[in-house]
């Protein structure tokens, strides 16, 4: 057994050692990551409803202003602004936007060359981290550790109390589940013992952090003491 649980250890840090860099090259430039992401699917969505045409429909003059500026620089075939120019024109600055928001996109996310962790290997990089913070805290008593550790806490806290549940993998605290069981099947009971586990896995992130701190501060004040004595 104590064979099988070293092998496994082994295999566990072998692997996160083989995606370290990648880790530590998300966190550095995650919000970068982030806001690329977001503006790649707000040009997508732009790009969406300017084929369809939404935008055109909804808004009159739309892009009339462009249309007119390329008629005061350009000879145009057409002369009158209308309903298909605006969709026209609204069509290639949507598709415009898309190739522009896609280089920094590719910049910093950069799958291709494997640069940056993929989203769900986040949570496995965060637990892995904090379990390796924790267990050089117990050797050293390096208080660092502790302080790096809450911050990995309040990350892996939202994976461990959180379900995936039904086909559109929607993902739910306990409470919330609960509170749909008690709608769907309101004959179900939980028993004493599950509410209590409940409730307290709702509440334990809070619990955790507020200890780690209180030993920060024990340890901060202990070290205080130790230099004035020096």
């Amino acid at each position: 057994m104590d064979k099988d649980k070293a092998l496994l250890e082994s295999a566990v840090a072998d692997y996160y050692n083989s995606i370290e860099e990648k880790f530590e090259y998300r966190l550095r430039n995650n919000w970068k990551i982030e806001t690329t992401v977001l503006l790649r699917i707000a040009s997508i969505l732009f790009l969406i409803f300017n084929v369809l045409p939404t935008a055109p429909s909804m808004s009159e003059g739309y892009f009339e202003f462009l249309f007119d500026f390329f008629k005061s620089k350009f000879t145009l075939p057409i002369a009158e602004f209308n309903f298909y120019v605006s969709w026209g024109i609204g069509v290639i600055v949507s598709l415009l936007a898309v190739g522009i928001l896609y280089l920094p996109y590719k910049v910093w996310d950069i799958r291709d060359t494997k640069r940056a962790l993929k989203y769900k290997l986040m949570p496995f990089c965060y637990t892995y981290t904090l379990r390796k913070d924790i267990k050089s805290y117990l050797i050293n008593e390096d208080a660092v550790h502790l302080e790096k550790s809450v911050k990995y806490f309040n990350k892996v806290i939202r994976t461990i109390i959180n379900f995936r549940v039904g086909k559109d993998e929607r993902t739910l605290k306990l409470q919330e589940l609960k509170t749909q069981l008690d709608k769907q099947f309101g004959w179900v009971n939980l028993t004493p013992e599950t509410e209590s586990l409940i409730k307290s896995l709702e509440s334990i992130d809070d619990k955790v952090i507020e200890r780690l701190k209180q030993k920060i501060n024990y340890l901060q004040q202990h070290l205080n003491h130790i230099k004035t004595l020096a």
